[in-house]
C-alpha cells in the first residue's frame, strides 16, 4: 500500500482510501466505501483514465486498457436465461496470465494481431433460444474480466429484454473489528485472502 503526501491546503474534501495493485494480474483492489466516505469502481476508472493520458506512460507503455471487472456468476446466469435470441461477446486481450482460460485467449489474439474481438451470436430462425457451449461460457468468462457480454431474450422472470455485463460490477462486502485492527489490515486481509482462491 503507498501512501501519497498532500499538502494541507491542497486537501479540500480529502480523504485516504487503502488500495492493493497485483502486479500480476494488471488488478487494482480498492476500498469502495468506509462509514460515510465513498469511492465508486467509475471515479476510479476514469481517474486511471486521466492519469493514462500523460506522455510518460504513453511513451514507455502505449495505450493503456482499462476494465471494470464485473460478476462472474452474474454473467454466467445471463447464459442461462431461458430464451437467448442474441448473445454478444466482445473480449479485450488480457494480459498473459497463468490462468489457462485467459492465457488461451490472450494467445489467439496476439497470435492474429488484435487488441479486441466481438463475437455475436444470433438466434437460428428455426430454433426456440441459442444454447450457449462450454466455449462460449469460457470466453463470456473471460470477458467478464477483459470486455463485456450482452444478451437480448427473455429473462427468468419472463421479462423481454437486454442486459449487458458491464451492470454487474464486482464487488465484495467485509465486516472488521476496529478494536483488532485497522481499516487497512483488514483491507489488506482480505485482498490477501483473494489469493488463495480464484476470482
Amino acid at each position: 500500500v503507498a501512501k501519497v503526501s498532500i499538502p494541507s491546503n491542497l486537501r479540500a474534501n480529502l480523504y485516504e482510501m487503502p488500495y492493493f495493485f497485483d502486479v500480476h494480474k494488471h488488478r487494482l483492489y480498492f476500498l469502495s466505501k468506509a462509514g460515510k466516505e465513498t469511492l465508486s469502481a467509475s471515479a476510479v476508472h476514469k481517474l486511471l483514465e486521466m492519469l493514462s493520458e500523460f506522455h510518460t506512460v504513453k511513451d514507455r507503455f502505449g495505450k493503456v486498457d482499462l476494465t471494470i471487472v464485473t460478476e462472474r456468476e452474474a454473467v454466467e446466469k445471463l447464459l442461462d436465461w431461458p430464451v437467448l435470441r442474441r448473445l454478444t461477446i466482445k473480449l479485450e486481450r488480457p494480459n498473459p496470465t497463468d490462468y489457462e482460460d485467459e492465457q488461451a485467449v490472450f494467445d489467439h489474439l496476439n497470435a492474429i494481431g488484435v487488441k479486441s474481438e466481438k463475437r455475436e451470436y444470433q438466434l437460428a430462425d428455426e430454433r426456440t433460444t441459442i444454447r450457449p457451449d462450454s466455449e462460449m461460457r469460457q470466453l463470456a468468462v473471460v470477458a467478464a474480466d477483459n470486455g463485456e457480454v450482452e444478451v437480448f431474450g427473455t429473462d427468468p422472470q419472463g421479462t423481454r429484454r437486454t442486459a449487458n455485463s458491464q451492470h454487474f460490477r464486482w464487488s465484495m462486502k467485509r465486516s472488521y473489528d476496529q478494536n483488532r485492527e485497522t481499516l487497512t489490515e483488514a483491507f489488506l486481509r482480505t485482498v490477501s485472502d483473494l489469493f488463495t482462491r480464484r476470482l
